[in-house]
Formats: structure tokens, sequence, C-alpha cells
């Protein structure tokens, strides 16, 4: 945004970015404290401050490096985890002919439950809200090359995407036929491995499931460090040494985390709270990123008018001012005005 822009909205988009990462964090928090109560029988509160410590140390302590390689085994534990656990809940459902028939009619159509708008504000939830998070982008900087980089992009698509997103869908449906009404849906998974798979393979898949959301609690912890150290830190005092930016990331991480933990105390639901984190990102930086890259025209002033007026969209969706998705309203108002002073006001030199 800097290189583009202006520092000021460098400054700008990694305060919102550290906002809507310490949301996303929150929400793993939630999700691992559920499973520790639910498999241990410990308090929902204790867990999450358990939680809290595990990722904090770790994260503080090991850094991207820790991150990284256990990214790795976390994400296949995952896969494999998914893969194996499918087959298993599909069957005692009663197969996937009886599942599907089972389903309601409306959960069947094109855009499932939701009208074509609705459908419309989750696509951009998951592209706009998405493509906006560093740490999609600092996987890609850490590539050993562009040859390493196409092939793990390629393999995350296709693996994570396209054969995880189908098999969680299967397991979705199943659950409807074997817990009709269940009362806490964010639970089912859970509740469901330890119910149909009491053994050590059902420990296994609940190791999995831990994993994968340990694995994006570290990285999006990781990454309000990093922004904080770099984009703020490294600004305010572009004399620090090595030594001194290491504290402060080690700090960052720690306080970082700490509130992320009082977050998740007080949040909502984890599915309201991540799609209020991607909706704030994808409403106000989304425009100015993709557009700008592409596109020389469009000044400083183009792009901080896109971002306020996202902003302002994304608040009057948020508050019920608009009968709007917050994302949908904030997207279409930052792409208007960044068109709108672009014309009237582009870049005199190009970039």
């Amino acid at each position: 945004m800097e290189y583009r822009y202006s520092r000021t909205l460098r400054y700008i988009a990694s305060i919102l970015l550290i906002i809507a990462y310490l949301a996303i964090t929150a929400f793993q928090y939630m999700a691992m404290a559920k499973i520790f109560n639910q498999v241990t029988g410990i308090s929902y509160e204790f867990a999450l401050f358990l939680t809290a410590i595990i990722v904090i140390v770790y994260t503080s302590i090991g850094g991207l490096w820790a991150v990284a390689s256990t990214d790795v085994l976390q994400g296949a534990m995952t896969l494999l985890g998914i893969v194996c656990l499918t087959p298993i809940i599909v069957a005692r459902a009663g197969g996937l002919g009886n599942i599907f028939a089972s389903a309601p009619a409306e959960h069947l159509q094109l855009f499932g439950y939701v009208n074509p708008v609705g459908a419309l504000s989750f696509a951009l939830v998951f592209l706009l809200g998405i493509v906006t998070w560093p740490d999609i982008w600092q996987r890609c900087y850490a590539a050993k090359n562009k040859k390493t980089l196409k092939g793990s992009l390629l393999t995350f698509f296709f693996a994570n995407l396209l054969l995880t997103g189908v098999l969680v869908l299967f397991l979705g449906f199943s659950a409807r036929v074997l817990y009709p009404g269940f009362a806490a849906p964010e639970n089912i998974l859970p509740f469901m491995i330890m119910d149909q798979i009491p053994n050590i393979w059902g420990s296994l898949f609940l190791a999995a499931l831990l994993a994968v959301i340990m694995g994006t609690a570290d990285s999006t912890l990781l990454v309000c460090a990093v922004m904080f150290e770099k984009d703020i830190y490294g600004n305010l005092k572009p004399g620090a040494t090595d030594e001194q930016k290491l504290k402060v990331n080690k700090l960052a991480t720690a306080i970082g985390g700490l509130l992320v933990l009082i977050l998740a105390f007080t949040a909502p639901s984890m599915f309201d709270i991540w799609v209020w984190s991607a909706d704030i990102t994808g409403a106000t930086l989304a425009v100015p990123i993709l557009l700008g890259m592409c596109w020389k025209k469009p000044s400083h002033k183009a792009a901080m008018t896109a971002v306020v007026l996202g902003f302002v969209g994304w608040t009057l969706a948020q508050v019920g001012l608009v009968s709007w998705s917050p994302i949908l309203l904030g997207s279409l108002l930052s792409l208007f005005g960044y068109l709108l002073v672009t014309i009237i006001s582009p870049q005199k030199n190009n970039l």
C-alpha cells in the first residue's frame, strides 16, 4: 500500500488487518476451547485460557519457522483425518443417497438456502475478504522460488479447497441425518467424532481437527505481530536493530494473544466473528489492492476514498441502518469512490 499509494494508507491498512486478524484468532481460540471442553470435561472458560497460553507461547518463541513447520504437519494430519473420517460417517448415515434424500430441498438448490444476493455476499467474503489477508501473501513470499510457489498454490487449491471442501460438505449433510435438530451446530464435528468413533481412531481424528485450528491460530497471531513490528514500529523507529525488532515482535505476539483472549470471551458465535473479520477487510482494502496492481491511473486520493467509503458502507450495514450485507455495500461504495476519484484526479506520475 505504501509503494503503490502512500505511507498513510500503509498505516491504515495495517490497523484494519490487525483488527481483523485478532478477530480471526479469537474464533480459533473458541473452536479449540470447545473441543477441549467436550473431550476433557473442563470448563469452556478454563479451556479458552489454556488455549491462549499454548498458542501464545509457541508462536512467540518459535516465530515464522515454528508456524511454517507445524503447519505442514498439521495440514497433513487434517487432510488424512478428513479423508478417513468422511466415508465412515457417510456410511453410518445410510450412504450418499440417503443423506441427500434427507436434506431439505432448499439446501440442494444452486445457491443453497440463500437467495442470489445472499450467495453473492458469501462469495465476496471468501473472495474479496481473503485476498487481502497477508498470511496468504506471507507464504507466497516465503517460497523458495516461483516454481515452488506455483506448485504449492495448485496443491493448496486441489487438496484443500476442492477435496477437503467437498468432504466437509458430505460430513455436514451426514450430521443432519445422524443428529437432527442438534442444539449447538458449532460443536457437531467433535461430538460426532466422539459419538461415532469412540476409540483410538476417534482420538486421532480429534487431534487432526485440533491441528488445523491451531495451525490457523498461530499463523494469524503471528501476522498481527509481524504487521505491528514491520508496518508500524519499523516506520516509527527506522533505526531499530534486529534485536529490538525481535523483542517488539515477541511482545506484540504476547499482547495480541491476550487481546484475542478477551475478544474470545466476549465474542458472538464463531461463524459470525469469522464473517465479520473478512467483511471489514474485503469492504475497505480489496478494491485498492486488486485494482492498484493492474491500473496505474488511481492515485492516493482514490485509494483513500475507497477505504473510507468502504468502511462507511460496512459500518452502516453492520449496525443495521442499511439492510444490505456489510461487505456488499462496503465493497460497492469502495469501488464507486475509487473509480470516481480516479476520473477526477488521476495519478500524475506513472509507477
